[in-house]
């Protein structure tokens, strides 16, 4: 069997605190260095009961007492076992060297937690002699005391946990071999569950090897799930994905990590050496059973294969539990689903998407939900084509940053008319901080987020600046298969662009800072308004699937009017007028020569409130650079005219010229109109890009040579680059 891979296209934490000492002077004795190496010792409870505390707090000095070490500080616990949301008290005890009283100094330590945690987990110092767990995991625990710090400890919470907590909800498809095939687990106990506890049995693929053997055993590593809440187990195809707050990516010493078979195959659960949940889909060999007998009954789940000679088989589909979660142990509990609902119920009851807009239409329904998200609340209606879009943005000062309403409306607007309903979601930006307005672009999330000078869409999620630790780290992830998600940030690490967005994927970033946008006067926020509404119109193209010449990369031609092609950043022309080709002569000659045009010349120009974007509905005709001809302009409309060479003179002679250099270097080109509105597809999570959350791809088109205009103050203008990532071609899963 050939395994497909999907082609061409933790968190930093705190170091341990460095133990600290401090230089004190002795009246009489000079200076000297008093080093103290407290070891915290946490006991079961005894404390120090044995000896009798002194009435006095002890004091040190250099005159005849003898200096502590390590055993004269005693910590004790009540409880070694620190659980979520409780806090634990500690006792601290200072033994006497020379006397051995004991005096309880509790009050006088100073705790220091030193955050070094797993995942999101935190322990808190609160009063004195007292921790507590936020959500679980481990930390390094300094005490201070009386100006000596110890080395810091390591505290890690452990829970207590019962076989059969943790139920796998959710099987996703498994296609591409580079892109993680995920387990969705749910904790149904009252307690937290630590995921290491227990270990994954499925198939697993070597990508060095293409082994691909059933049964393979996978450790897990630590992460607390909380009571009623979900998690997913991945594979760590390349070996460097993080982990983040609700998945683990996992891979073995050997180099296999988990990939299964859509059609037939396994997943278990083990806990104890014992199966604490399991699931068998398909015609599966006879030799695949659960480790406990009673693990599974029956007949197997449905196969719900995603191979592409199997009709009707997309991305995005799974295997699922029904939305209680009923375990029974056998076949009965589950279903093939063609929308997957990562980290929430599956609570879909359609397979039906009749309006094609990647939502069922049963969760555009009133009372319905998807993974818990009311998306009819939101606007999300059947027979409606329905984009969602969330907008996080950077706190900032910089107006380029900060999205403008008026932007977002012209861009819901312009949707509208063409029959898409487009809800953004940028929080509380327009409105009050209590519940939602969909009018005000709040649907409950859209985040202010923290600020970084530069934002990097090619850096994996384990990186403090990548586009992706922003997005796992404050979007919920419920929205994954639903929402585009869009980033407002300064400015791009490796790109010198105002957008960079996936081509049939759900990310864009927009850095927009830097740049000397403002509402300083009209001019300046017309502009500000304007240029932001058509550079998100514009990444949300490529999402769409659309290219900078419509269905292909030539760029800059002429005929194809659409807010995708480079030569229209400005806004689109008035098309059948003596005005339609005046882009063209902004963009290809100064404004002495005979056709040339300043920035304020140029009708329609972002600093005016006629500013017109679009997509273009393919009307224009080709042009033949081998035979151009002035006389019918870019519409094909006779008397309109378009001087090409510039030359002061509508030619009524054909002749050979290439009319897009900046975009391709030919002069023997035809240059054609795209229908962009007809292509329009908003099936991104079918797409492999879209699923992949956790790290950007590794293959896009290569378009580092594209240039787009964007206007700044008249008369000057500067350029800026654009590059559209991750567009990753299928390629039929095949077998020998």
């Amino acid at each position: 069997m050939t395994i497909p891979e999907q082609q061409s296209t933790y968190f930093d934490f705190a170091k341990p605190l460095t133990p600290r000492s401090k230089l004190y002077a002795a009246s009489s004795w000079g200076r000297f260095l008093l080093l103290l190496l407290l070891i915290i010792s946490i006991n079961n409870g005894n404390g120090c009961t044995s000896k009798s505390p002194a009435t006095t707090a002890p004091s040190f000095s250099s005159t005849g007492s003898t200096l502590p070490v390590s055993n004269d500080i005693t910590v004790s616990a009540n409880n070694i076992q620190i659980l979520a949301g409780q806090a634990e008290p500690f006792t601290a005890f200072y033994t006497d060297p020379n006397t051995q009283a004991v005096t309880d100094i509790t009050s006088q330590v100073n705790w220091l937690i030193s955050d070094t945690t797993i995942g999101h987990f935190l322990l808190e110092p609160l009063a004195a002699g007292l921790l507590q767990t936020l959500k679980g995991g481990s930390a390094m625990v300094t005490a201070e005391y009386n100006g000596f710090a110890s080395n810091p400890l390591s505290i890690t919470t452990i829970y207590p946990s019962t076989a059969g907590t943790l139920l796998i909800t959710e099987v996703s498809d498994c296609y591409y071999s580079n892109v993680p095939c995920w387990v969705e687990v749910y904790n149904s106990s009252a307690t937290p569950a630590d995921l290491a506890l227990y270990q994954l049995k499925t198939s697993g693929f070597n990508s060095d090897t293409s082994n691909w053997p059933y049964n393979i055993t996978f450790p897990l590593p630590h992460l607390t799930i909380m009571p009623g809440s979900y998690a997913r187990i991945a594979g760590n195809d390349n070996g460097t994905r993080a982990n983040d707050i609700s998945t683990v990516y996992i891979r073995n010493a050997q180099n296999y990590y988990p990939y299964w078979d859509g059609a037939a195959d396994i997943a278990e659960l083990i806990y104890n050496g014992a199966t604490a949940d399991y699931v068998e889909w398909g015609a599966t060999p006879t030799a695949l059973a659960p480790t406990s007998a009673t693990g599974w009954s029956g007949a197997n789940a449905p196969s719900y294969s995603t191979s592409a000679a199997s009709a009707g088989s997309i991305l995005g589909s799974s295997l699922a539990r029904n939305a209680f979660n009923t375990d029974t142990n056998t076949a009965a509990d589950w279903s093939a689903k063609t929308f997957a609902t990562p980290l929430g119920p599956n609570d879909v009851t359609s397979n039906v998407d009749a309006d094609l807009d990647g939502i069922p239409d049963s969760s555009e329904a009133s009372g319905s939900t998807f993974a818990g998200l009311d998306l009819y609340a939101w606007g999300a209606r059947a027979g409606v084509k329905d984009i969602f879009i969330e907008i996080d943005y950077m706190d900032s000062i910089d107006e380029g940053i900060i999205p403008r309403k008026e932007a977002l409306d012209n861009v819901v607007a312009l949707y509208a008319a063409n029959g898409y309903t487009a809800h953004i979601d940028t929080g509380n930006l327009f409105d009050a901080p209590a519940g939602i307005n969909p009018l005000l672009h709040d649907l409950g999330g859209g985040n202010r987020v923290p600020y970084s000078a530069f934002i990097d869409m090619s850096a994996p999620a384990s990186s403090s600046n990548s586009f992706y630790n922003y997005k796992y780290k404050y979007m919920d992830l419920k929205r994954l298969p639903v929402f585009h998600y869009v980033l407002m940030a300064d400015q791009d690490l490796a790109q010198a662009s105002w957008g960079l967005g996936e081509v049939l994927g759900n990310d864009i970033s927009i850095t927009m800072g830097s740049s000397g946008l403002n509402s300083t006067s009209t001019f300046d926020l017309n502009q500000l308004i304007n240029l932001q509404a058509s550079t998100l119109f514009h990444e949300l193209g490529h999402n769409l699937g659309l290219l900078h010449g419509g269905n292909d990369q030539i760029n800059y031609k002429p005929n194809y009017v659409s807010t995708m092609n480079y030569l229209y950043t400005m806004g689109l022309p008035q098309m059948g007028t003596a005005s339609e080709a005046d882009r063209y002569y902004y963009e290809n000659f100064s404004s002495s020569q005979p056709c040339g045009k300043t920035y304020s010349q140029v009708l329609n120009n972002p600093s005016t409130t006629t500013f017109v974007m679009n997509y273009s509905h393919g009307t224009n005709p080709a042009i033949n650079e081998t035979a151009v001809l002035e006389t019918i302009g870019l519409s094909g409309t006779a008397g309109t005219g378009a001087d090409y060479n510039c030359d002061g003179i509508i030619s009524q002679t054909a002749y050979l010229r290439n009319l897009n250099p900046m975009g391709d270097n030919l002069s023997s080109s035809i240059l054609n109109d795209f229908n962009d509105w007809a292509a329009v597809t908003l099936l991104f999570y079918q797409n492999a890009s879209a699923q992949d959350i956790n790290n950007p791809s590794t293959y896009a088109i290569n378009l580092s040579s594209d240039n787009q205009v964007k206007a700044a103050e008249a008369p000057a203008d500067f350029r800026l680059r654009d590059f559209t990532r991750r567009d990753r071609i299928s390629r039929p899963k095949s077998f020998f």
